[in-house]
């Protein structure tokens, strides 16, 4: 099966107010068990583009993680099993690129962070979102939005300020950077 599965569940609430992350995990059950996938978000979906092989069973699961690192495993585990499939021939999808993520610098920041990211492995074109998000996980400013070749070496700068062009407080922020559906994201400070 090599669609778009689209993975959904219910938004939930830090008491404290902070950011919620989500951790998916899809595992294959039969007829081997096994980890397949496991993503980050800040979303309530996640789109998973990977192959799955026909007449298996799979099963996945959401963890909710707070800006202290606690982690909550959603109750429910969901299984689902592919359909039989013949007379298909399959070529695997090209592996994802692997990316390094640097802290941003300066950090903590006054007036402009630079960001660097590196993507390597196999060539092509990846999409490529870098946004900032609040301590309550409020998005701020979107710094990059665009499909990027691979390997590359990207940099993108922060000025601070929000969409509206307005200085943003002082305080703690988040930069996530999306890579063909994988998330990653650190921490940066930001005193005016």
């Amino acid at each position: 099966m090599k669609a778009p599965i689209t993975f959904k569940w219910r938004k939930t609430t830090d008491p404290q107010g902070g950011a919620i992350n989500y951790r998916i995990n899809l595992r294959q059950i039969s007829p081997q068990p096994c980890c397949l996938f496991s993503a980050m978000t800040t979303d309530t979906f996640l789109v998973y583009t990977g192959y799955l092989g026909p007449s298996k069973t799979y099963e996945w699961s959401v963890t909710a993680i707070d800006v202290d690192g606690h982690e909550r495993l959603s109750k429910d585990l969901f299984r689902f099993t592919t359909t039989t499939t013949t007379g298909v021939t399959y070529t695997p999808p090209p592996s994802a690129p692997q990316v390094l993520m640097a802290q941003s610098r300066p950090n903590p920041m006054r007036s402009l962070t630079r960001i660097d990211f590196t993507l390597a492995g196999s060539a092509g074109v990846v999409p490529v979102v870098l946004r900032i998000y609040d301590a309550q996980g409020r998005l701020v400013r979107t710094l990059m939005e665009t499909a990027e070749p691979v390997p590359a070496q990207c940099t993108a700068n922060w000025d601070g300020k929000n969409e509206k062009g307005e200085k943003s407080g002082s305080g703690i922020y988040y930069y996530r950077l999306e890579v063909a559906g994988a998330h990653f994201s650190k921490r940066l400070i930001l005193l005016r």
